[in-house]
C-alpha cells in the first residue's frame, strides 16, 4: 500500500499516513479511471491510423480492439488454517495476546 501511495499516487509521506483506508481506496479507483482514459486516447490514435490506412477488404475494427485486455486474477480461497494464521499475526502486530 505504501509503495502505491508514494509512487503511483505521488503522495507525500505525511499525506499517505493521514489517509483512511476508504480515502486510499477512492484515490486508487480514481487513478485506475485516469489510466483507462489515457489508454483510450492512445487506442484512438492507433485506431485512426489503422482506419485511414486499411484496405477495403480488411476488417473494420473498433477502438476497443486496440485497448489492452487485462485478465482479472481470480481470488484464491483461503483455508481455515490460513485465515487463523493471519488473524494471529494481526493480533500480535497490534499487541494482543493469543490464548
Amino acid at each position: 500500500m505504501w509503495a502505491v501511495g508514494r509512487f503511483d499516487l505521488g503522495l507525500s509521506e505525511d499525506d499517505f499516513w493521514d489517509l483512511t483506508l476508504l480515502e486510499f481506496d477512492y484515490l486508487c479507483k480514481r487513478k485506475q479511471l485516469n489510466d483507462t482514459r489515457i489508454e483510450r486516447y492512445s487506442a484512438q490514435i492507433s485506431w485512426l491510423i489503422y482506419s485511414v490506412n486499411r484496405s477495403k477488404d480488411s476488417k473494420a475494427l473498433k477502438i476497443d480492439d486496440f485497448m489492452i485486455k487485462y485478465e482479472k486474477e481470480k481470488p484464491k480461497n483461503q483455508t481455515f488454517q490460513q485465515m487463523k494464521s493471519i488473524a494471529k499475526q494481526i493480533t500480535k502486530a497490534l499487541g494482543g495476546e493469543i490464548k
